[in-house]
């Protein structure tokens, strides 16, 4: 009898300890579940809050970290539970600015504030080249190259590379009979137009007499033949880009209102793919956005067409007499398709999906944000790379909407000579409209200074971020200077 009550007491011991041990496990797993979706204890008010995630990053990275006045253990990159609700994060690091930000974080989110920028309080200069003058110049899309034409009666470019630490120009001269030999008593004018996606062809614009134009395809690296593209093709042309599947593939847009496609190679012209155009644009290696002029209705359009659809799609109309900007852009972030319109001041985001503009379903999509700018919209497209931002210009005014937060950000910056809006990575964009050569995050906000007295040519940051570039004027001439991003 004994030993059946001190079994039975122990069974009890055990019973006891192991469901303690068991709820204690549950309590565990539960709390660290609920740490890691950012539940704190608020020790103010009692409660258990859930915070989000935020995650710190810079150029050059080891920056101390603030948030609001708390110093945080470690430096960047780095990662912090934060309360919810408006912060102020400041990251500093001896030599360098500071960079600053009010954020705000959602319970549950994640905050990604990998992109800080930072600037050598006393950086090393060094001109790069000298030049007599500089009438244009244009820096590759990869951001490996800057192009710059020595004057506007100069048939040359100079090529520099910009990753190199030795960044030695190269000159490619073009000679007759490449382009066309300039009428009597006419002084001949050329213009950089643009970049192929990889950085080895340009578009060279030629004006050889009263009205008379032509355009180049030069191939920087010297290998190819210059190819006369309005001789070749026999077409007069209004505008022309480089398509951003094959440098061997141009779309322009002819004297009479038409975007077509043309092989180089075979020399060949496709009939009209779209009509009645004022304007096109390519939003990536698929897709070519557009707007019209106003038919004898009033009526303009803007829409796109997808590579191998047999026709465009309007994806808006609009009457007017063709004196308000209207604007069709398309992107995708994160796989997710996205189309951005904008007329006179209003600009609205659409997310759905954007079928080939042949087909005949009705794409289905939601509206995700309309907005006004004080003044008519002279340029709004889908940041680089990412398709993250959408960034428009209005005048002196930038209105950025971030599609990762859904917030809206506006800055008032000096009205650039070109209305468009000149990154130098994925999260940064520069002006040298003021004379300097400033550069800001992607909502306008850590303006920073890396020259002054620049000319407003471009600026930018190299592909492997090593050196800032700008134009400056100098006695004799205009230098390419570099600017050192690390401190020594």
């Amino acid at each position: 009898m004994y030993h059946s009550k001190n079994i039975r007491k122990k069974r009890a011991q055990l019973f006891f300890v192991y469901g303690l041990m068991a709820v204690a496990v549950v309590v565990t797993v539960v709390a660290l579940v609920l740490v890691m979706l950012g539940y704190r204890f608020n020790r103010y008010d009692g409660t258990i809050e859930q915070g989000g995630l935020v995650q710190f990053d810079s150029k050059p990275s080891g920056a101390t970290v603030m948030l609001d006045d708390i110093t945080l253990a470690n430096r960047t990159a780095s990662k912090v539970t934060a309360q919810t609700g408006s912060h102020t994060i400041t990251m500093t690091k001896d030599g360098y600015t500071s960079w600053r930000k009010d954020v705000m974080v959602q319970p549950g989110s994640v905050l990604w504030l990998n992109y800080a920028l930072l600037l050598p309080t006393k950086p090393t200069i060094k001109t790069v080249a000298t030049f007599p003058a500089v009438a244009d110049a244009i820096v590759s899309p990869d951001r490996k190259y800057v192009a710059a034409l020595p004057g506007a009666n100069d048939p040359s470019i100079i090529v520099t590379p910009l990753n190199a630490d030795e960044a030695t120009p190269t000159r490619v001269t073009l000679a007759l009979p490449d382009y066309t030999a300039p009428d009597e008593g006419f002084q001949q004018v050329f213009d950089l137009v643009g970049w192929d996606f990889d950085g080895r062809y340009m578009l060279v614009r030629h004006v050889y007499g009263e009205a008379k134009e032509e355009y180049l395809s030069v191939d920087l690296r010297g290998a190819d033949p210059v190819r006369n593209i309005s001789k070749s093709l026999g077409v007069d042309i209004r505008a022309v880009e480089y398509s951003l599947a094959s440098s061997n593939t141009l779309y322009l847009l002819t004297a009479t209102h038409e975007v077509r496609r043309a092989d180089l190679s075979a020399t060949t012209l496709s009939g009209p793919l779209i009509t009645n155009v004022e304007s096109f644009a390519q939003s990536d290696r698929s897709t070519v956005t557009y707007t019209t002029l106003a038919n004898e209705a009033m009526q303009r359009s803007v829409g796109y067409l997808t590579s191998g659809a047999a026709k465009p799609r309007v994806a808006r109309t609009y009457t007017d007499e063709g004196a308000v900007p209207a604007w069709f852009r398309t992107g995708t972030y994160y796989g997710q398709d996205y189309t951005v319109t904008a007329h006179g001041t209003t600009i609205e985001i659409l997310r759905g999906d954007v079928p080939s503009s042949d087909a005949s379903t009705t794409p289905q999509s939601v509206q995700v944000a309309k907005y006004d700018c004080p003044s008519n919209v002279t340029y709004v497209d889908f940041s680089p790379v990412l398709d993250r931002f959408v960034v428009a210009r209005c005048g002196n005014d930038v209105a950025t909407y971030d599609l990762e937060t859904l917030q809206l950000a506006r800055a008032t910056v000096p009205a650039d000579q070109g209305q468009s809006v000149q990154w130098i990575d994925k999260f940064h964009w520069s002006s040298t409209a003021s004379g300097n050569f400033d550069f800001y995050d992607f909502d306008g906000t850590n303006r920073q200074t890396v020259a002054t007295g620049t000319s407003v040519l471009p600026a930018t940051l190299s592909e492997n971020n090593k050196y800032y570039y700008h134009f400056a004027p100098q006695p004799t001439g205009v230098a390419l200077v570099r600017t050192k991003a690390l401190a020594d």
